[in-house]
């Protein structure tokens, strides 16, 4: 409704802590999933430290098939209550921009990868990053850690991003990737923080914790280093 402002002002003005990722000029459906999945994240990690669980609690005009993180959610067997308002009429709205969610793995050094993927690396030709694309999170981290174990002597930089329509096929020269790989410590993955919370909600086994800040040429930028999760002892 028309409130809905003014409501989203007490809640920001009432938190006692807030978590921001960057900065997105063009709403999306790309970018309206990502921020699902990041707040999921975080709300497990808050579970976790008040020895809790985490329930997700969806305000919508129907039930349908649910969203992308919703069935995430589900698939992790977490608790999940829909809230439905039959009297609620749908805004009128022009439709959301284009885009999609994609994770860049970077490194100074040449990158290890299968013989599958190796086609699909690249080298930018304004900084000698090398880095590759992916469609999801647990992909990328299931290949940067294999990356890691045969090259040990290296340090990544990953950024879940979403490209809207209109943005340059190929990445920045100062793409936060990029820095991040420049920065990363040997044998170790950083990401964006809170971006790296969204792996919390895709898989319980990866897990990125928050590193402090490191100085970039676009201000400072909170970081995350990536940890393995072993599995529960039977």
């Amino acid at each position: 409704g028309s409130k809905w402002l003014e409501r989203f002002d007490r809640l920001i003005n009432g938190a006692e802590s807030l978590e921001a990722p960057e900065a997105m000029t063009i709403l999306s459906e790309a970018a309206i999933v990502k921020g699902a999945e990041i707040a999921m994240g975080l709300a497990l990690r808050r579970a976790d430290a008040l020895a809790t669980h985490a329930v997700a609690l969806n305000v919508g005009r129907e039930a349908g098939a649910g969203t992308a993180p919703e069935r995430l959610w589900r698939a992790r067997g977490l608790p999940f209550h829909c809230l439905i308002l039959e009297d609620a009429l749908p805004p009128v709205a022009d439709g959301l921009d284009m885009a999609v969610n994609r994770v860049l793995v970077a490194s100074t050094s040449p990158l290890e990868l299968p013989e599958a993927m190796r086609g699909s690396a690249r080298q930018h030709p304004a900084n000698d990053i090398f880095y590759i694309e992916l469609d999801d999170l647990p992909t990328a981290l299931d290949l940067a850690q294999a990356m890691l174990g045969a090259a040990p002597e290296c340090g990544l930089g990953l950024d879940y991003r979403t490209i809207t329509r209109g943005d340059a096929e190929l990445p920045g020269e100062d793409a936060p990737a990029f820095i991040l790989a420049r920065a990363a410590p040997a044998g170790s993955v950083w990401a964006r923080w809170p971006q790296a919370a969204a792996i919390d909600v895709h898989t319980p086994h990866c897990r990125f914790e928050f590193a402090g800040e490191i100085v970039t040429p676009n201000g400072d930028c909170p970081v995350a280093e990536f940890y393995p999760v072993p599995p529960p002892v039977a």
